[in-house]
Formats: structure tokens, sequence, C-alpha cells
């Protein structure tokens, strides 16, 4: 079945918009090595490449179907590969707040330190310490703002759909991926079944 990443080709080359939450203001300097915390047992299998996803470079692989986020390296093995997750509501984001992953491919605009950014959930509990993790990395992803990977408060969310629409990390595995990845880096995002079905709905 053809992914619905490849319905929304189009919205690849709008413009993005400036993005609404400015947490922070760093930028954290990427290396081409790291020893990498937490990884998942490797693939018995080849990875296969998504639709959008760049020749000879490295990029990021999020898979809402597995709940996986891999750094993909040029020639095409997987260099890393963690547990993530998603937002609560399964499809495509169509609008701010919807609490949507997006579909696609995009590009990282910032890597930044957000150890001591606060969030408050709405869920009653108030205002949360350590919400993102060490590091937020910001992608422009046009015609939203504020999506970005980062870590998070509640580790026992990692595999699950749990998130206002970013993509959740083990602290120590979005620290890792901060120092594997630039500003440029390619990052596609691929639905999971659930996306599919409320994709084809629209």
């Amino acid at each position: 079945m053809i992914r619905a990443a490849m319905a929304i080709a189009a919205t690849f080359a709008a413009s993005a918009m400036a993005p609404a939450c400015t947490f922070g203001n760093g930028t954290a300097e990427a290396s081409d090595t790291v020893a990498v915390a937490g990884t998942l047992p490797p693939a018995e299998v080849a990875h296969v490449a998504p639709a959008g996803a760049p020749q000879g470079q490295r990029y990021i692989h999020i898979d809402k179907q597995t709940m996986t986020l891999s750094v993909i390296a040029p020639d095409g093995s997987v260099e890393a590969k963690f547990g993530c997750a998603t937002g609560k509501v399964p499809g495509h984001k169509q609008r701010r707040g919807d609490m949507r992953t997006p579909e696609g491919r995009f590009t990282i605009s910032q890597i930044q330190d957000a150890s001591s950014w606060t969030h408050d959930f709405g869920d009653g509990k108030g205002v949360i310490e350590g919400a993102y993790g060490p590091r937020f990395i910001r992608l422009v992803t046009p015609g939203f703002s504020g999506i970005g990977i980062h870590g998070t408060h509640d580790p026992a969310s990692i595999g699950t759909r749990a998130s206002e629409g970013c993509i959740r990390l083990a602290n120590e595995n979005a620290d890792s991926l901060a120092r594997m990845v630039t500003v440029g880096t390619v990052v596609v995002i691929t639905p999971g079944d659930a996306d599919d079905a409320v994709n084809a709905q629209r």
C-alpha cells in the first residue's frame, strides 16, 4: 500500500512558517560519531528506505507503525535505532493542537538545549520541570510550528501514542541523537496502519 506520506508530498515544497514556540536559543554542535546509549536490538533485515529518503546522506526515519526512530547512514545502514512516542491521535497533522504527528519529509532547523524548559500538559498535574528532556531538535514542518524531537519526563510513554504531536525519545537517546545530526538533516516520518486508516477517510 502506498503510504499516506506520498499523498502529502506537495507539502514538502511549501514554505515553512516561523516557529511559534521559541523555548530556547542554543544550537548544539553535532559530531559524526557518538556512543549511543539505549539502542534497540539491530534489525534482522536491511532497512527499507521510505519514500522521500535522501540518497547518499545521513537521515532520520521515524516509523509510526513500529514507534521507532532510526538514524540511517549514507550507505543505507542503520547507525542507531531508538524507541519513540508520537502524537496521541492517529493520522497526518491537520491543524495546530490536534495531537497528531505530521507525516512526510522535513528538515532540522535547530538543535536546542531544553534542559530548563517546562510545560503544562493540561492534565491537572501543572507545570512539569524537564518536560522536554535535555534536547529539542526542532523541525521545519510547513504549515505548522513547534514540532520537534525531544526527550521526556515520562519514559514509560516511549513506544506509545502519547505526545501533543512531537516525537519523544528517552532522555539519553535524545542527547545521543543531537550529537549525530546537524541543522539541515532530513527527517522522514512515515504513517502506520492506524494513520493510513484515518488519512484514507479524508
